[in-house]
């Protein structure tokens, strides 16, 4: 407040100042004076001016606020009746719904109940509109009217505890049972009489089948299960009950006892019964069921006694065709089978082929002879056997595919057994003596007899394994006969190998009987060289001739490769100071007997087989070569000859190195081995040695140095 009244003080003095501010001003005082004085008077009157303004504005707005309280005094109580009212409504509305929801479940209640009751109603009518129908056996209409009957039914089982529905649910049901017995009777009735079911009744009897199909499965499998029994039981009565009939001959009579039936269903009652219901499957179905009881009842009436086995197998035949015809006209449907009943009763067959087999064996010949080997050069008794097991096969194939068949595996396997041990004891033995030409061919015989035993074994054991169930395919393994023909095969093979081997003796004694120390000079291959290429010579054809494939003679090629070479190796090592003369000429042998290898497979038809046998030939060839090239080496000095020999052979072995050096005749074996074995790394065991035999050497000196002290 103070502030303020400063500030006007100031502003008044500035006033004064702006209007008394010099000599000329002060004159005019009284001008002055009256200035403000009017100038004072006209604020006064705004003043008061603006005071009764004041004063007028501020009695409006007192008058408007209070109209305004007034108002909203007024407003609020009418908004509070209001809220009571719309209260009041809402309780009104409420009561409303709540009395019209009451009133529709109501309604809805009465609705159903008298829904309820129209079905009821219409329930119970229907009841007595069926016994009416039954009695007048109007089944053309009952089937409909059951449907819808049972429908109502249905509605009604959760309330089978009232008194009346229960009663009604319950004559209903009786009814049911009435009318299934009624439809059974007719059934019986029209198809006992003789003769065919005329229009009329087969369209009656459509009628019933349509009731029987309403009433249900447990009603359907009754009719179908009384027509199947009705039309089976005269077969029964003539197969069973005549001795005449129970056999295998009568076997034909009752598949046409099926046809004939067939025939008359198609004809006569294929009609009567709904398509969905199958009946003339399941009457096969029983007739393979009775049929199948029949046969075992007639396969054990033989009870261990001589069977027909022709008359057996045209029965099982017999069945296997009537099979085939029921499978094509009701396919995917496993259970029309007949021929299961012969499975347990096919052991006549396996036993009756075993003895043929075993009289086949009985049959094979001790000695062989040139009669014994067909054009192919296989032992006739192998093809005759195999044809055996072919027709067996067959036959047997033809009856079962299943636990027959298994059997007839095993017995497969035990006479391939018998045979292998036949064949083994048909390969001829080395004696003293080498084989003569007929012994080489029947070793050959014996040989292609023993593949081709493996190969038609394998291929044979393929096929029943296609053929077989698949249940029983791995019983089909014939590997202890398999094993055992390439066990003969090998051991042909080595026994062709032995004879030709034993020929070359006095090829091998005819080379060490040669002076080689004392040769002066270096000509064509040595005579043993040429006496060798004869005796092969004479062997090859028959053996090339004899021998049926190629693998066979190559593998016996291999085997003599191997053998020859190594055997005039062993003869090199055995000569005592050989000379350079020497050394040259069996380079040359050598040479020639290469040359003659590889000409055991220039002619025929060996293709690809012919670079493996090289590279054999080559391998074993050239150990030898290096050898007498090493020992063609100057001697002198050590370590040049050294060197040329680890040069040459490439070889650490110290016993290898003797060898050469013992066919060189040198005595100073030290020096050399020395030079050897300097050039020679050092194993790691040795090495180990050495270490520690140094650290032993340095323990005792400590040892002696305190003992010293």
């Amino acid at each position: 407040m103070s502030e303020t009244k400063t500030e006007r003080q100031v502003a008044a003095i500035e006033l004064l100042n702006e209007l008394l501010g010099d000599d000329v001003h002060l004159c005019r005082i009284d001008e002055h004076r009256s200035t403000l004085a009017a100038r004072l008077a006209t604020l006064r009157a705004q003043i008061e001016t603006q005071h009764l303004q004041m004063t007028v504005i501020a009695q409006d707005r007192r008058h408007k606020y209070t109209y305004v309280a007034e108002s909203n005094g007024r407003a609020l109580v009418r908004a509070r009746e209001v809220v009571k009212l719309v209260e009041t409504v809402a309780e009104q509305v409420k009561d409303i719904v709540e009395r019209t929801e009451k009133l529709n479940r109501n309604q809805k209640e009465l609705t159903t109940f008298i829904t309820r009751l129209e079905r009821l109603r219409s329930f119970v009518e229907n009841i007595d509109r069926l016994e009416k129908l039954m009695l007048g056996r109007e089944y053309e209409r009952i089937g409909s009217l059951l449907l819808a009957t049972q429908q109502f039914a249905e509605q009604f089982q959760e309330m089978r505890e009232r008194s009346f529905v229960g009663e009604q649910l319950g004559r209903f049901d009786y009814l049911q049972k009435m009318l299934q017995r009624q439809v059974l009777e007719l059934f019986d009735e029209t198809m006992r009489r003789r003769g065919s079911v005329n229009a009329a009744q087969s369209i009656n009897l459509a009628h019933a089948a349509v009731v029987i199909d309403v009433l249900g499965e447990a009603s359907q499998r009754a009719l179908i299960r009384w027509y199947c029994d009705r039309q089976l039981g005269d077969y029964k009565d003539v197969f069973r009950g005549n001795r005449e009939l129970a056999n295998l001959e009568s076997i034909p009579k009752r598949y046409a006892w099926l046809k004939r039936l067939m025939v008359v269903y198609e004809a006569e009652h294929a009609f009567i019964f709904p398509v969905e219901w199958k009946v003339d499957q399941v009457l096969c179905l029983d007739f393979c069921a009775v049929t199948s009881h029949d046969i075992a009842g007639v396969m054990q009436s033989f009870n261990g006694a001589k069977i027909n086995l022709t008359l057996l197998q045209t029965a099982v035949q017999q069945t296997r065709s009537f099979e085939q015809f029921l499978h094509r006209k009701y396919p995917k449907n496993p259970g029309l089978s007949i021929s299961l009943a012969f499975e347990p009763f096919l052991f006549y067959f396996i036993d009756s082929h075993d003895q043929a087999l075993l009289k086949f064996k009985s049959r094979l010949p001790v000695k062989l002879t040139l009669a014994d080997f067909d054009a192919s050069n296989v032992l006739t008794s192998a093809s005759e056997l195999f044809l055996l097991f072919r027709e067996i096969l067959q036959d047997i194939s033809e009856l079962s595919v299943k636990k027959p068949l298994a059997d007839l595996c095993k017995m497969f396997g035990s006479h391939l057994g018998t045979y292998s041990k036949y064949l083994e004891e048909r390969l001829p033995r080395m004696g003293k003596k080498p084989f003569v030409s007929f012994d080489v061919r029947t070793l050959c015989v014996v040989l292609n007899t023993t593949d081709y035993c493996y190969l038609t074994t394998v291929s044979m054991a393929e096929r029943i394994r296609e053929i077989i169930h698949p249940h029983f395919s791995e019983s089909v393994a014939f590997d202890g006969a398999q094993q055992d023909f390439l066990v003969h095969v090998s051991v042909g093979i080595g026994r062709l190998h032995l004879s030709i081997s034993s020929t070359l003796d006095a090829c091998w004694t005819l080379m060490s009987s040669i002076s080689w120390s004392g040769l002066k000079s270096v000509g064509d291959h040595s005579a043993y060289v040429s006496q060798i290429q004869r005796t092969l010579a004479d062997q090859q054809p028959i053996i090339r001739s004899t021998l049926v494939g190629s693998k066979h003679y190559v593998a016996l090629c291999h085997r003599l490769a191997t053998s020859i070479v190594s055997r005039f190796s062993d003869n090199v090592k055995k000569i005592k100071h050989l000379n350079d003369f020497a050394a040259q000429q069996l380079l040359v042998d050598l040479e020639a007997l290469r040359i003659m290898l590889l000409d055991l497979l220039r002619l025929g038809d060996y293709g690809a087989l012919r670079t493996p046998f090289a590279k054999l030939v080559a391998s074993e060839t050239a150990d030898v070569e290096g050898f007498l090239k090493c020992v063609m080496a100057p001697t002198e000095p050590a370590s040049v000859f050294v060197q040329n020999y680890l040069l040459v052979r490439a070889d650490v072995e110290e016993s290898k190195f003797l060898a050469v050096l013992e066919v060189k005749g040198i005595r100073r074996t030290t020096l050399y081995l020395d030079e050897f074995r300097s050039h020679v790394p050092k194993r790691p065991s040795e090495q180990g040695r050495e270490l520690k035999f140094f650290r032993i050497d340095e323990h005792l000196k400590k040892i002696l140095q305190a003992v010293k002290l």
